[in-house]
């Protein structure tokens, strides 16, 4: 639903920037469709590139999430999920804290815990949105749209539902499909800290 909050509401100037960049394909860049469930359709069944089987016109999600799934347990690789995010923010601060090895005291981990809030960065989102929002009808606060999980509730029709579910069940194994749509994630994230 963010993809399509931000698709939806690039501007002109964004379109046209995206047109001048060459890309594989050898086309324009596809305006918006006119409702979100022709564009989840094509994103969920349609690749832009030949080699993608979704994520239309953009990327594959399913490839992007399972290639990051595939090396979560380097060193060097930290998984965030949305959802825990917004379930306990500064819980998750202060494990991104503990993974690069940094200490963070109860104060400062409230004063960051506030400076990122969604409504915090909303607030104040011609810093932290590209461009400073300008390549965005309304700027930057309609890239900040809602900050909400389960938004496709009422959106998406049931036969919908039962694609994604299908669809994202083939594209990924079953532990980051698991992850990825929070089963067993807590006991999951218990088991990285053993």
């Amino acid at each position: 639903m963010s993809l399509w909050n931000h698709y939806l509401n690039w501007s002109d100037q964004a379109h046209a920037l995206v047109n001048q960049v060459p890309n594989e394909r050898g086309e324009t860049f596809p305006l918006p469709p006119a409702d979100v469930q022709t564009f989840f359709d094509r994103w969920l069944h349609n690749g832009w590139l030949d080699w993608e089987k979704d994520g239309w016109p953009f990327w594959s999600f399913f490839h992007n999430v399972q290639s990051w799934w595939d090396h979560h347990h380097q060193a060097n690789i930290l998984l965030l999920h949305y959802s825990d995010l917004k379930a306990d923010l500064p819980a998750q601060i202060a494990r991104i804290a503990s993974f690069l090895g940094m200490e963070i005291d109860a104060p400062r981990l409230e004063t960051v815990a506030a400076a990122v809030a969604f409504d915090a960065m909303r607030l104040h989102s011609d810093r932290y949105v590209p461009c400073g929002g300008r390549l965005w009808k309304g700027g930057a606060t309609t890239f900040l749209y809602r900050g909400s999980n389960g938004r496709w509730r009422g959106v998406l029709r049931p036969e919908q539902l039962e694609a994604y579910d299908r669809v994202s069940r083939e594209a990924l194994s079953p532990a980051c499909h698991s992850w990825l749509h929070g089963v067993d994630r807590e006991s999951s994230l218990a088991l990285e800290w053993c």
